[in-house]
């Protein structure tokens, strides 16, 4: 379950999208009929929620830091052996 929770945790983004959009697409559908009214006040109600659950979630003091990888750089590189004359073009 801590594996779970960790994987929840490191994409916030992702699993409260994911929410919304079932929502949204199970009322596409038909499967549950809420009014316009109703739909948008639940959409609403969720980012908001959601919003202030992915920023506490991604703070600096919570969330997991995002590591760029450094490019290579171009002396590191090997040089390519030279083509020989036999080889087409």
């Amino acid at each position: 379950m801590k594996g779970v929770w960790q994987r929840i945790s490191a994409e916030p983004a992702v699993v409260t999208g994911a929410v919304v959009a079932s929502i949204n697409v199970v009322a596409a559908f038909g499967v549950w009929m809420p009014t316009p009214e109703q739909l948008a006040a639940i959409n609403t109600a969720l980012a908001a929620i959601f919003a202030l659950l992915v920023r506490t979630t991604v703070h600096h003091k919570y969330g997991t830091p995002v590591e760029l990888r450094r490019a290579r750089s171009r002396q590191a590189r090997k040089p390519t052996s030279p083509r020989r004359e036999t080889e087409p073009v």
